[in-house]
């Protein structure tokens, strides 16, 4: 049973220490919420798709995903506050999440 135990904690250093060895820069570009909000819904016509609290280190964060139906666009924001930061911009946007069919019979 130990030999396991030995196994599974050598996995998961490896598997931390290679994970943890990548990294990787993000161009993230912040603004007042307000500013970034009237640039997404006035300028790119984009309205949000989703939004959640994040939970990290620092006060929790709400994390949106905004998106222009029309033209496939999308943008992910981080805010926090007065503050926002864009973290990813992008185009070709599909909505996955869709309703689940109604389950028993159609009435």
């Amino acid at each position: 049973m130990n030999k396991i135990y030995m196994i599974i904690g050598l996995v998961l250093c490896s598997a931390t220490q290679s994970y943890a060895a990548e990294t990787k820069q993000l161009s993230v570009v912040c603004d007042k919420t307000s500013v970034v909000i009237d640039a997404l819904t006035h300028r790119f016509n984009e309205m949000t798709i989703l939004a959640g609290t994040g939970i990290g280190p620092q006060d929790k964060h709400i994390i949106s995903v905004w998106g222009n139906p029309e033209l496939k666009t999308y943008t992910i924001l981080d805010t926090f506050g007065e503050m926002s930061c864009i973290l990813s911009v992008g185009e070709n946007v599909e909505i996955l999440l869709q309703e689940p069919e109604p389950k028993g019979p159609k009435i």
